[in-house]
């Protein structure tokens, strides 16, 4: 029975210490970030547009992640509703990037009577790795990869 238990624990250990591996990093010249977007009810189905300096980049789904190669510099995160996407982005999220360094950002889906959208917030590592080691990269990361 011990030897099994310890086989289990061994066995989980290597899962969560090759899970950790899989968190992209920064490469020594350009800015990585790592769009994350929580399971949330609210809007489940919508894709959201999410844009760097006023140019779309991707669209991003519920409970999956997003990342984003810049250069150094101040770049202007934005997002607005997929689908018809009538009308201008509601927030956005004025970063200034350092080279090889890698910035996590949190969309929330946030709704009242009359509109929906989505707010883009900076989180730390701790935060984002919670939800990254079980997370699916969204359909225009699965493109790069091709």
């Amino acid at each position: 029975m011990k030897t099994s238990f310890n086989l289990f624990f061994f066995m989980l250990l290597g899962i969560i210490a090759n899970a950790q591996d899989t968190i992209p990093s920064a490469p020594s010249d350009k800015a990585l970030i790592i769009f994350i977007r929580p399971p949330e009810m609210a809007s489940a189905l919508d894709n959201w547009v999410l844009m760097a300096d006023d140019n779309e980049f991707c669209r991003i789904s519920n409970n999956r992640y997003v990342t984003y190669l810049s250069m150094p510099g101040k770049v202007i995160f934005s997002s607005k509703r997929g689908g018809l996407g009538i009308g201008k982005p509601k927030d956005h999220l004025e970063l200034e990037l350092e080279a090889g360094k890698t910035y996590y950002v949190q969309c929330d889906i946030k709704s009242n009577l009359i509109n929906i959208r989505i707010l883009l917030n900076e989180i730390t590592k701790s935060t984002a790795k919670k939800f990254l080691l079980k997370a699916k990269p969204d359909n225009c990361e699965l493109k790069k990869e091709e």
